[in-house]
């Protein structure tokens, strides 16, 4: 038959090509046989035909080698002749034919050694060997270069070869002559009695790969189960840091080779400083001294880190962007490669984790991928742990005063109501105290609300020193405090009372060197088992509050059930009294304070209008003196409908230009419910035809949230009539958010709490912060009260807030300088 130039170079090199050979070669046997799939490779059907040509001349000539020496061509030479004269090629050209193919091409005796008879000359190229070496065992024995742990299972399918008669093939590693191993792929048949022949094919980079396959899905599984476990977890949830940043850096260390230590740097403004640091026995990696870095030592290193992200630096000591970091400090020398990813939040760079190793190569791509996520998970922790702090000082500004850290008036009512609840069930006694501070408002008006707000946290230190640890005090007013005595009877909290008093009028409270005198008068009632509720306790320990003052101050009454008077109280009646008297004598007085615009959108001319009580003296008491008595007794209604009426009236004698842009009243909880006072701001706008616009009420969050559904409908009547409603005191409560987006209000007033700690505060930044982004999205106007220094304003500013107001910037002035004018007497 005719040997073609390509007839075994196209059959090996269909095999050597496949991407797994031993499945191409079952393939190959099996078409050789006639039991191949039709639907097998077309290169390897043409390779089956021809080769099935040649190895049919191949058998027949198979004995005349056999008789041959060791040089398997001389068997062909009885055949050569024909060969030639018929135009078919010598031996000396299928020979240079089959040294030319990527494979060693062997024949060897089936004995234990496996004694090579032939190798082809590629045998140099793929194992380094001369095939001369290894022909007749001359040098080397060819199954001694088989790896120890390999030689057992080669025999073995070598053996079942010799006994079944069918091919085999094998793949093991060989000891190559410069000393390292190779993997080669043998496939051979049974020749005979004692001989085999077959091929050889070098298959170590199709190991290789496949090595560094299952490497890269084994880590990228470790990887993966480890971001899974960081998502599960409760420290990583409750913003943990010591617990998160532990478990982040044991995932780091398992998940990424090589890695010896983790290190979690937080930024403080221009500083990294060490915040975490594990080594890879999960134990403190000890001191690090000078643990920092600063931007303006490692510019390079900073931009690079927020311009990408993530440094993979091979060589961290040639790498550009991290070869000036303190590597004497902060960063162990002995560090070789170092992996850093951003800690990002909030659009701005907040810290970075670092991976470190010690070997000097490159980062695998699914590393820096990782890095990033575990980074991000730094991210999250910090967010949760800044959630969980939000959300707990929430809670506790919810109970608590933001001025004095006392228990507040929603705190205490819940308390009282307890306290009721258990005399009611199991007996015995409680004592109500009301406290209210004499001589305070001298402090106010002299010096400002700055000092009466540091004399009030003087004042609240030393009632709660005073109090028993049992004993729980609150701040339920402007300078009105009141305490909880349980298990105890009316002799034991006269004493306590007394107590107070003393301690009060011997102490000597200051201010940026001014010292003040203070008095306190007190009230008391009892909590027993005809306790109805709350509301009726205090307003009875408050009557005899009043009894006190009206006893000469500085004094103790304790309210009798019998007369519902203070032991030398004058009757209640008498402040009804008073409060009438106040409005026909005209006696109530406007004050205003201007709005200080921050944003391009402010109005230029917005002022808030006070209510005033004008005194004996000339003097002006403050709201928060005389508001809380006249809410008490119904009155607040009434004030509200004449602070509207006097604004109303002043604003129709001013022309244009003369006139605010924006004027706003302050609403008692009483006027957001009632409809009567609906009806008459309706009934006064329209008879004034003013601007819409140009009033706006303020209602306080809290009468707001008590009756929702009444204030939406208050707020959406207003509106339709020209006047607009801001929600006073937002942000002290975390339900604020909630309820915001049910209520149809044009602005919201930040409470000053939150607004004085804006630039030493990070919670507060925070809040304050998104308060405004939620004012943005809702295209509402914000107005951040109590600025007390100019100083705040760029942080307001920067932030977006669009007016301030505080002493900072105004003090309230008499308004209008006119008398004001007499109340409604519809009312």
């Amino acid at each position: 038959m005719n040997f073609g130039a390509d007839l075994l170079l196209k059959g090996l090199h269909a095999l050597s090509s496949y991407e797994d050979p031993e499945e191409a070669v079952e393939q190959l046997r099996e078409l050789l046989v006639g039991r191949g799939s039709s639907t097998a490779d077309p290169s390897l059907r043409a390779a089956a035909a021809r080769l099935g040509e040649a190895l049919v001349d191949l058998e027949t000539s198979h004995e005349a080698e056999r008789s041959a020496s060791l040089d398997p061509y001389a068997a062909l030479a009885p055949a050569e002749a024909g060969a030639l004269s018929s135009g078919e090629f010598s031996s000396g050209e299928l020979e240079a034919l089959i040294d030319g193919l990527p494979c060693i091409v062997y024949r060897c005796s089936a004995d234990a050694n496996w004694t090579m008879q032939y190798l082809n000359r590629r045998t140099r190229h793929i194992i380094g060997y001369e095939a001369s070496a290894l022909i007749g065992n001359r040098i080397q024995q060819f199954g001694q270069l088989i790896h120890p742990d390999d030689r057992a299972a080669v025999a073995g399918v070598i053996g079942n070869s010799l006994e079944s008669g069918r091919s085999f093939h094998v793949s093991y590693r060989f000891l190559h002559r410069n000393g390292s191993y190779i993997w080669l792929w043998e496939h051979g048949r049974v020749v005979g009695a004692d001989t085999i022949d077959g091929f050889i094919i070098d298959i170590t980079e199709t190991k290789r790969a496949e090595h560094e396959s299952a490497e890269t899905l084994a880590r990228s599984r470790r990887q993966q189960d480890a971001l899974t476990a960081l998502v599960r977890s409760s420290a990583v949830a409750d913003g943990k840091q010591g617990e998160a940043f532990e478990e982040i850096a044991v995932a780091a260390l398992k998940a990424v080779d090589g890695v010896y230590r983790v290190t979690i740097w937080l930024c403080n403004r221009d500083v990294f400083e060490l915040a975490f640091v594990t080594d890879a026995d999960n134990d403190p990696a000890g001191q690090i001294e000078n643990a920092r870095i600063e931007r303006s030592r490692s510019p390079e290193y900073f931009a690079a880190l927020e311009r990408e992200g993530v440094i993979a630096a091979a060589d961290a000591h040639r790498d550009e962007r991290t070869k000036t970091l303190p590597f004497g400090g902060g960063v162990p020398n002995s560090i070789g490669a170092v992996l850093d990813a951003a800690v990002l939040g909030g659009e701005r760079l907040r810290g970075v984790l670092c991976l470190n190793r010690r070997e000097s190569r490159p980062w695998r791509p699914e590393e820096v991928r990782f890095a990033e996520e575990l980074a991000g998970q730094v991210g999250q922790v910090l967010l949760n742990a800044e959630r969980q702090e939000f959300a707990r000082r929430m809670a506790y500004q919810a109970r608590h005063d933001a001025l004095t850290g006392l228990v507040n008036r929603f705190e205490f009512e819940q308390q009282v109501k307890r306290s009721i609840q258990q005399v009611g069930s199991h007996g015995g006694m409680h004592v109500l105290l009301y406290l209210d501070l004499d001589h305070f408002k001298a402090v106010n008006d002299n010096c400002g609300h700055s000092a009466g707000d540091e004399i009030l946290r003087q004042v609240s230190d030393l009632l709660k020193d005073t109090l028993r640890k049992s004993d729980t005090l609150a701040r339920v007013g402007g300078d009105e405090f009141a305490a909880l005595l349980e298990h105890t009877d009316l002799d034991e909290a006269r004493a306590v009372a007394r107590k107070l008093i003393e301690a009060v009028t011997e102490a000597r409270f200051s201010w940026q060197g001014r010292q003040f005198r203070l008095g306190v008068s007190i009230g008391l009632s009892e909590i027993s088992s005809s306790s109805t509720d709350f509301v009726t306790v205090l307003r009875a320990a408050d009557t005899a509050c009043y009894a006190s003052k009206q006893a000469g101050r500085n004094q103790v009454q304790v309210y009798r059930e019998d007369t519902g008077f203070g032991e030398d109280a004058a009757p209640e009646a008498q402040w009804l009294t008073r409060m009438h008297r106040l409005f026909e004598t005209d006696r109530f007085a406007l004050a205003y304070q201007r709005l200080e615009p921050l944003g391009e959108a402010a109005a230029p001319n917005r002022i808030e209008v006070l209510v005033r009580l004008a005194e004996g003296d000339g003097g002006l008491m403050q709201p928060q003196v005389f508001l809380p008595t006249a809410e008490r007794y119904g009155f607040t209604e009434r004030i509200d409908s004449w602070v509207f009426e006097s604004v109303v009236a002043h604003l129709a004698e001013l022309n244009e230009e003369q006139r605010p842009s924006v004027v706003s009243i302050n609403l008692s909880a009483a006027s957001i419910g009632s409809g009567s006072f609906a009806l008459f701001v309706e009934q006064t706008a329209a008879r004034a035809d003013l601007p819409r616009g140009l009033i706006r009420f303020e209602l306080s969050e809290t009468a707001v949230a008590a009756q929702l559904s009444v204030s939406k409908r208050f707020i959406t009547r207003m509106s339709e009539i020209g006047i607009e409603s801001d929600l006073d005191g937002f942000g002290k409560d975390i339900s604020s958010f909630a309820y915001l987006k049910a209520l149809p209000v044009h602005g919201l007033k930040l409470d000053g709490a939150i607004v004085r700690g804006l630039s030493h505060d990070r919670v507060d930044r925070t809040v304050v912060e998104a308060i405004q982004r939620i004012a943005d999205d809702l295209g509402l106007e914000t107005v951040a009260t109590a600025v007390e220094y100019r100083g705040i304003l760029e942080h307001l500013s920067r932030i977006g807030i669009t007016y301030a107001q505080g002493f900072a910037l105004h003090r309230p002035e008499t308004w209008p300088p006119a008398a004001p004018r007499a109340a409604p007497r519809t009312q």
